[in-house]
């Protein structure tokens, strides 16, 4: 819906060969076949190694020479003005985020938009 809005297209993903490398699947089953197994493995759970966890924990330490007070407005609220200001400077044609929503979507808002709840 949103590319239609924005006027975008996009081109289908066409495979009619995977090349590996023992061998080159061409026949459509053998394609699908590959590509179902292929995403299965590659979205697996993949736990965190937590080996490395002491090796960087002096790195993830408070350093001394930052002052902790430039942190005390870090919990404040935002404001629609901050808000505004940040979607209008955003750049276009860039990966959304976690909601799939583009800046160009964002930069179309009303100026004063309601209040979500």
């Amino acid at each position: 819906m949103l590319d239609s809005i924005l006027q975008r297209k996009t081109d289908p993903v066409c495979t009619y060969k995977i090349i590996l490398s023992d061998k080159i699947l061409s026949e459509r089953k053998d394609i699908l076949e590959h590509i179902r197994r292929h995403s299965k493995i590659w979205t697996k759970h993949n736990p965190s190694d937590t080996s490395y966890k002491a090796e960087w924990k002096e790195d993830y330490l408070l350093l001394k020479c930052v002052d902790p007070s430039i942190y005390n407005n870090a919990t404040e609220e935002i404001t629609i003005e901050e808000l505004t200001d940040t979607i209008s400077k955003s750049p276009k044609d860039k990966a959304t985020g976690p909601f799939a929503i583009p800046n160009e979507v964002l930069q179309h808002l009303p100026p004063s938009p309601s209040p979500i709840y």
